[in-house]
């Protein structure tokens, strides 16, 4: 058994962040305990696949990745494959996206629901050249779960005329890849319709069938969420409370050795951009450089939230309490004298949240500006500074990559006096990649990396229990179980659905 100690010291600290290398076990010793720990992650087999071959089928999942048509498949083949008392007659679809799950469905009725009107816009667009207009509907809302139940209960409605109004209608409730809360907001919805029954509700839950994800945008007080929670996290061998960072790991996928180009080029990116953070100093000192005066940047903000963050019309995303702990620097918009104490704020290091810090995300301000590179900025070293120097000590902000080598300031020949052959971290190399300091850094990186798999096994079994404790005293019996839907070597990393139907189905 690996020590808990040393498993805590590995997750708190991310590599754009670590002052000390922590204690690795020996590579034998961590690969037992992930086993140990870890969920099995071998796809079920579905007696029942659907054909998706047909040209009506690819028609509706026309332009979709392979490994987005593995999961539509495999996901839909499941949904038709539960036991026949469980209808499938209606089906509400939360986080419906484009809606690939839904139109592959043979549902009489869909209502699908997303925050974000530029994918159900997208939703509506793709259906128009399909078979799919008439049975389904689509909201945008802000889903939570007394929205959620609203939105069931004013689509429901809209139908029965054609039901008797004894009759309840039974819904099944999907998801592909629900965020962070949504996942549980989705089942405080099913909960709290259950435990409500139908008394004065036309409609009730029949089953769920869900993938959650981006654990890393999970709401501070949804892990842990059941009773056994903290002992669950003691159990397998984790800190409690869990680093942020290691919310980042349980939402990314494996690193797939066989693929070697790209496994290389992926180690590569996180080491060589936290070989960068030490090369430039610490953060107040580049931040109150009078390089960066007036230019502005704005928090954080995750890809899934990002297109109604543009959209002024949307609903306020969620705000992202995982991803980011560093604040908004309003210090950035205005001139700062660097001579001047007073004037610059934040005045400390771990304000900046690049200090001491370590149960961050490893996201500072230095690294959002930055931001992502290009591949081909990473096949030389010298190349990858030039790429840090433009985006570092611009001008302006140029967050498009591909103007590297226009409007640089003039200052911004500061940077080769950190030059990295000059720092002490890699005076035992001529370059830092191939430094000490790199090799421990990615022995530090792939051992986190194994240990994204415990991680999520822990969330997903929190969850789990807690679902169970909800629903024990339901008048239905429900079981409720963690089902490997999707092949992980197809790139679905998060390949775990937890399941809900009745017991006696």
């Amino acid at each position: 058994m690996v020590d808990p100690t040393h498993i805590s010291r590995i997750l708190h600290n991310h590599p754009n962040q670590v002052r000390e290398i922590p204690f690795i076990p020996a590579d034998r010793e961590l690969r037992a305990y992930v086993e140990a720990y870890s969920l099995d992650r071998t796809p079920i087999t579905i007696q029942s696949p659907l054909e998706g071959s047909s040209r009506e089928w690819k028609a509706k999942i026309k332009g979709v990745s392979m490994k987005k048509v593995h999961e539509i498949t495999r996901l839909a083949s499941y949904i038709h494959s539960l036991p026949s008392n469980i209808s499938r007659d209606y089906v509400v679809d939360v986080g419906s996206g484009q809606g690939y799950l839904h139109r592959v469905l043979t549902a009489k009725a869909i209502l699908a629901l997303d925050s974000d009107e530029y994918q159900t816009t997208g939703a509506e667009a793709r259906e128009k050249v399909t078979d799919t207009r008439g049975r389904v509907t689509h909201k945008t809302l802000d889903i939570a779960p007394d929205s959620l139940i609203t939105a069931i209960d004013e689509w429901v409605e809209s139908f029965s005329p054609d039901t008797s109004p004894e009759e309840r209608i039974p819904v099944l409730m999907v998801a592909l890849h629900a965020c962070g809360s949504l996942h549980i907001d989705a089942f405080q919805a099913f909960i709290r319709a259950d435990r409500e029954g139908t008394r004065d509700r036309r409609w009730h839950f029949s089953a769920a069938v869900t993938v959650p994800c981006c654990y890393n945008l999970l709401r501070p007080d949804h892990f842990p969420i059941s009773s056994q929670g903290d002992a669950l996290l003691h159990g397998f061998g984790l800190p409690n409370p869990l680093p942020a960072s290691a919310y980042h790991l349980a939402a990314q996928g494996k690193l797939e050795e066989r693929n070697k180009q790209k496994w290389e080029l992926g180690v590569r990116k996180v080491i060589w951009r936290a070989l960068v953070g030490p090369i430039l100093g610490d953060a107040a000192t580049f931040m109150a450089s009078p390089i960066l005066a007036g230019v502005g940047t704005r928090e954080f903000i995750a890809p899934s939230e990002f297109s109604a963050y543009k959209n002024a019309k949307a609903p306020t995303p969620r705000r992202n309490l995982r991803t980011i702990a560093a604040p908004t620097f309003r210090s950035l918009t205005t001139s700062i004298d660097p001579s001047d104490s007073t004037s610059r704020s934040p005045a400390t290091e771990n304000e900046f949240d690049i200090g001491n810090d370590t149960s961050n995300t490893g996201t500072s301000v230095l690294f959002q500006r930055l931001g992502k590179l290009p591949n081909s900025a990473y096949e030389s070293w010298d190349l990858f500074m030039q790429h840090v120097e433009e985006r570092l000590y611009s001008s302006r902000d140029t967050s498009n990559s591909s103007c590297l080598g226009c409007h640089v300031s003039e200052s911004s020949n500061l940077i080769q006096n950190k030059l990295p052959r000059s720092h002490s971290l890699y005076s035992d190399a001529s370059d830092p990649p191939n430094s000490a300091r790199a090799r421990e850094l990615e022995r530090l990186h792939l051992a986190r990396c194994s240990l994204g798999s415990v991680v999520e096994s822990a969330i997903l079994k929190d969850r789990q229990k807690w679902i169970e404790e909800q629903l024990a005293e339901s008048s239905v019996t429900w079981e409720i179980s963690l089902v490997s839907l999707f092949d992980q070597k197809m790139g679905s990393a998060r390949n775990n659905g937890i399941v809900v139907i009745p017991k006696s189905a």
